[in-house]
């Protein structure tokens, strides 16, 4: 099975370096994230997908729009590729990274009402467990940058430590067979 990640266009969030997993509208993509997710969408129109999957969040579902113009596909919706939940909604990246200066390892590191990176690399294998039972040949997955360095750790063999390192941009394209 193919697999094409996309991670989700710029959004008024990113902008601001500010954090956020809750889904709703409050999150969008901006004049340049709706520009990537169409550079996307020229990208990709000619591969034929089977099935089309975002996250609960309105970003991903907003690129995924742009880029279903040319294939009309349906879009399931699946918790699993959320954004990492930690309980740092709302702040900066800035502010973020001042508080949790002394934390030493992030793979492991869970937050009070959050997540750790171990456990959304947990969410992330059972949904990828779960894909290749399916009968597709060609998925696209429309998440954020965090879901899509642990699809690419796991399919790639690599230390959920050593996935902490990669960095995907807005719309950038990642091919992977699963």
């Amino acid at each position: 099975m193919k697999l094409i990640l996309v991670r989700h266009g710029e959004t008024n969030y990113n902008v601001k370096n500010v954090l956020s997993a809750k889904p709703g509208e409050h999150v969008f993509l901006t004049k340049k994230g709706t520009s990537q997710a169409s550079e996307a969408a020229k990208n990709l129109k000619n591969k034929k997908f089977d099935i089309i999957f975002v996250s609960e969040m309105f970003r991903t579902q907003q690129t995924a729009s742009i880029i279903n113009q040319f294939h009309n596909q349906i879009f399931i919706v699946e918790s699993n590729i959320n954004e990492y939940f930690t309980d740092n909604e709302g702040k900066t990246l800035e502010e973020v990274h001042q508080q949790d200066k002394d934390i030493k390892d992030w793979y492991t590191y869970r937050h009070k009402t959050g997540e750790s990176l171990f456990d959304l690399a947990a969410r992330v294998k059972i949904f990828l467990e779960e894909l290749k039972t399916k009968p597709f040949e060609q998925v696209l997955i429309v998440s954020h940058e965090e879901v899509i360095k642990y699809i690419y750790a796991n399919i790639k063999g690599i230390s959920g430590e050593k996935a902490c390192e990669l960095h995907f941009k807005n719309c950038e394209l990642v091919e992977l067979d699963l």
